[in-house]
């Protein structure tokens, strides 16, 4: 028994020991004669930074002047504090070690004897980079109802929404009355699902454009050293020897990393949301097969290439989730290929440890659909009748998909939420057997499956699903010989339902056996 006291008591000493470390004592630098100032425009009163990685800030002084940084928790104990002196060149970088996510928040103070500046407000949780176009840039006014139904709840509380402009960024306010029209529905619904599963700080920081192209979003140093990149761009003649590009014509090469990306650089981030493609789709449009699937080849290693790049640039080993092209109304994009695209966005990822894709096809607002098209939708299909599409892409969904990918992979939850992908074929007389990365619902026909002989015509041929297996077979004496397995291979999906034993979508596949 006295031991345990002693124990108890020597670690209660060591806890308030702990709690009371004097600050550092700094070395006497110049005296500064003017104030410095900060180079890091996220870095303001409300700001939300990644938990557990240091908080990098930077700024300009008079050579020799001595700054200090010193972060505080709400109960004006400190956390952290570093030094450094102003460079020849005049700037200056401190890092802090950020404490782990809470509902805490904290207090900066950096100083350079003379002059100080406070900022506010800070918590420390998970922080996400969202970047690309398309429907992940609806504003969340579209939903007025649910935003004002979480916002009662205090939502807005934990969650922080940074905004990146062409020439600067902002935390946005919760309580402004623009909030609504700032704020993406993606992101919202994304932070808001995040937030409530882990209960800690969520924030989303917003780098996103109406339509792009996927050079815009590379970097300078990617354009001169990889001849794929120029390549790519040269296809359209957007290859450029120097990035130019202004707020009202922005989908340049390189320009968008330039004005939207580099800004970020020195934030930490736990992971990039990442949605582009519509814009080059509509390239597609005007060429040629052979050059299509050429673009295509080149579009996948470009985002290779970009992927890898951006997790060079942000220094750090961030999970990244590509968002596939969802289905769209065939008016929109009448001879365009969606699925082409989608297979791109896969085997841009297949290379990169990092990457995950999230499938979107099957996620889409039902609400307003005709219930007699709904049902009637697989017999359609089967009479090879055109069929509407349903549109638009539930947003929620999507977001909610997204929220449950990254518990799988980021959060390590044991659920396998990942898309499944087909990763082995086993081949035999009568035989093909097809893994997938994790078990598959069992289901009786399944919709979007084709099988294909060797002159391209499409055949009937049993199939089974065996927990990640799809087991393919015939007759040894039937005089069948397999081409090609197709499955969700068409740009305006509408009846697939290959699933997950957690019901996520399978991500297209095309597999070539003649």
């Amino acid at each position: 028994m006295r031991r345990f006291f002693f124990i108890l008591c020597f670690l209660i000493v060591v806890l308030l020991l702990v709690g009371c470390i004097p600050p550092t004592e700094n070395p006497i630098g110049k005296q500064p004669t003017k104030p410095f100032t900060l180079h890091d425009q996220y870095l303001t009163d409300g700001a939300f930074f990644q938990q557990k990685e240091n908080l990098t800030i930077s700024g300009s002084s008079e050579e020799g002047v001595v700054i200090v940084a010193t972060l505080y928790d709400e109960n004006n104990r400190l956390i952290d504090q570093n030094y450094t002196y102003v460079m020849d060149s005049g700037l200056w970088k401190i890092e802090l070690k950020s404490p782990s996510a809470s509902y805490k928040k904290y207090y900066l103070i950096i100083d350079d004897s003379v002059h100080q500046e406070q900022i506010s407000d800070i918590r420390f949780g998970d922080v996400w980079l969202l970047a690309g176009e398309g429907f992940i840039n609806n504003p969340l006014s579209d939903d007025m109802e649910q935003v004002l139904e979480k916002t009662a709840q205090g939502f807005v509380s934990v969650v922080g929404f940074y905004k990146q402009g062409f020439n600067d960024g902002e935390w946005i306010d919760p309580e402004s009355s623009e909030f609504s029209n700032q704020v993406s529905a993606f992101a919202y619904y994304f932070a808001l699902g995040l937030a409530q599963k882990l209960e800690i700080p969520i924030a989303v920081v917003l780098a996103q454009v109406e339509e792009s192209h996927l050079d815009a979003w590379v970097s300078p140093e990617l354009i001169s050293t990889k001849n794929t990149v120029r390549t790519f761009s040269s296809m359209t003649n957007r290859f450029k020897e120097e990035i130019t590009g202004t707020e009202e014509v922005y989908d340049q090469m390189g320009f968008l990393f330039e004005s939207k990306i580099r800004p970020l650089l020195k934030m930490r981030f736990q992971g990039i949301l990442w949605y582009q493609g519509l814009s080059d789709l509509k390239e597609l449009n005007t060429f040629e097969v052979e050059t299509k699937n050429q673009y295509l080849t080149l579009y996948s290693k470009t985002l290779t290439y970009l992927l890898n790049d951006f997790y060079r640039q942000l220094d750090d080993e961030v999970d990244i989730y590509i968002i596939q092209e969802p289905s769209y109304n065939p008016n929109d994009f009448e001879d365009a290929d969606i699925v082409g695209l989608r297979q791109a966005q896969a085997r841009g990822s297949y290379f990169y440890t990092y990457t995950t894709i999230v499938t979107t096809y099957d996620l889409h607002d039902t609400s307003s659909d005709d219930v007699s098209l709904e049902k009637g939708m697989l017999d359609k299909a089967q009479e090879n009748e055109t069929i509407e599409p349903l549109a638009p892409v539930d947003i929620l969904q999507v977001a909610n998909r997204v929220v449950l990918a990254t518990r799988t992979k980021t959060y390590h939850e044991r659920n396998n939420y990942l898309a499944p992908n087909y990763t082995n074929i086993v081949i035999s007389p009568s035989m093909v057997k097809i893994a997938f990365s994790s078990p598959l619902q069992e289901v009786d026909i399944i919709n979007s499956l084709q099988l294909f002989d060797e002159d391209g015509e499409e055949i009937t041929i049993s199939y089974e699903i065996n927990q990640e297996w799809l087991i393919i077979t015939w007759s040894t004496e039937s005089d069948v010989a397999l081409g090609k397995i197709t499955y969700a291979w068409e740009s305006n999906i509408v009846s697939s339902n290959l699933y997950s034993q957690y019901g996520v979508a399978v991500v297209p596949f095309l597999i070539p056996l003649a």
